[in-house]
């Protein structure tokens, strides 16, 4: 399991190695990470209570690991540079 307890985030890669690797994440909402993190499994910022709380949860219930977003999969990634690159061209 990965705890990711950030005040911001830009995208949280961590949290997308993790996904890949297929390890549950617990997150706080901050930034990016309400995009890649499902909603059940984000907590606010600041509020060490309700992390605690859902780490515990996730625990004790065997929390399933979150699939890779497939957006950040590797092929999705590289074919999005390379859309960028061609526009250039």
């Amino acid at each position: 399991m990965l705890v990711m307890s950030s005040k911001e985030e830009g995208l949280g890669s961590v949290v997308l190695h993790a996904q890949a690797l297929g390890k549950p994440v617990v997150a706080t909402a901050g930034g990016g990470l309400a995009e890649i993190v499902p909603p059940r499994w984000l907590v606010p910022v600041g509020d060490a209570d309700a992390l605690a709380r859902r780490v515990i949860e996730a625990l004790d219930h065997h929390a399933s690991p979150v699939p890779l977003p497939e957006r950040y999969t590797a092929s999705a990634m590289a074919a999005g540079v390379l859309a960028v690159y061609r526009s250039l061209v």
